[in-house]
């Protein structure tokens, strides 16, 4: 009897020890937007609300790439299931079974947000260098370039790129009658090896960061032209740039067409000013007013 009771005991044994060595699997994770802050060219404070949301449903939803981190490393898509502003559950594609069969939270993953580019072992994401116009303080979706590294089951997203916030208007008291359109806008450095477009490239452990530049300007088309006038004076729109760009300065021009509308330059950045055109990740960098004549 003893034996048997020592048997019972041991077989109990292993299967503590076997139960406490088992992972924890999932099929889904939570992902988070670190959110951008404000750092104003101006000395009034912007009263803009800025915000990066996931988006969900069957047509416009978000996809995350989620790397594993073996000798090999396996690139598999999640996609939102549901989002609540900054904060979404992402559920595996069907077909992935076999890679769902290994995946636990209490093993490392690495997340990249969006349109990736995977080369050997080099992940990439793009800067683009032509892009739909879009009005006021906002982005179109699978634009802004983000990675994450796990903590059990939850990823939250940093980014080293940052924005441009530019505004432009028509001044309707001094110039009674004044009308301005425009169909396009585009951000040029100064310098150019001031790169604002081309590759954020890291391995697939999301290090290893490095900005791989190609081009030194950036095009924002209007879906239909834009009319400044009495009727509407104020117009805005965001760049999105790599942490480090504009230290040479820039010039922003619209055009209609092959018309010129204006065209506006900013300064070569200067230590001794109190605030500078240089892109900070994760920032807004906002710009003075620059008025249309």
């Amino acid at each position: 009897m003893r034996k048997v009771v020592r048997f019972l005991g041991l077989c109990t044994l292993i299967a503590l020890v076997f139960s406490s060595c088992k992972k924890s699997e999932t099929n889904s994770f939570t992902a988070s937007i670190s959110q951008p802050t404000i750092s104003s060219k101006t000395y009034v404070a912007e009263n803009g609300s800025i915000g990066l949301y996931w988006h969900s449903g069957e047509s416009n939803r978000d996809t995350i790439a989620v790397f594993n981190h073996e000798a090999t490393p396996r690139r598999v898509n999640f996609y939102v299931k549901s989002a609540n502003g900054s904060t979404a559950t992402f559920h595996v594609f069907d077909g992935y079974s076999d890679f769902m069969s290994n995946i636990s939270v209490d093993s490392s993953y690495t997340a990249f947000y969006p349109n990736v580019v995977f080369e050997d072992a080099l992940v990439k994401l793009p800067v683009a260098s032509e892009l739909p116009f879009k009005e006021a303080r906002t982005i179109w979706k699978n634009t802004y370039p983000m990675y994450a590294s796990n903590v059990g089951s939850n990823f939250d997203f940093h980014s080293n790129a940052g924005f441009l916030y530019v505004q432009f208007s028509v001044n309707v008291d001094a110039h009674p009658g004044i009308s301005r359109t425009f169909d396009r806008v585009v951000l040029e450095s100064s310098d150019a090896n001031d790169k604002l477009t081309g590759y954020m490239t890291y391995n697939c452990e999301g290090k290893n960061y490095q900005f791989v530049g190609n081009g030194n300007s950036i095009t924002l088309n209007c879906a239909s032209p834009v009319v400044l006038d009495e009727n509407k004076t104020l117009s805005s729109c965001v760049f999105i740039l790599p942490e480090g760009a504009l230290w040479s300065g820039f010039t922003l021009t619209l055009y209609n067409g092959t018309n010129l509308v204006c065209q506006k330059t900013a300064p070569a950045f200067d230590p001794a000013q109190l605030y500078s055109n240089v892109i900070v990740a994760q920032t807004f960098t906002d710009m003075p007013m620059f008025e249309i004549n």
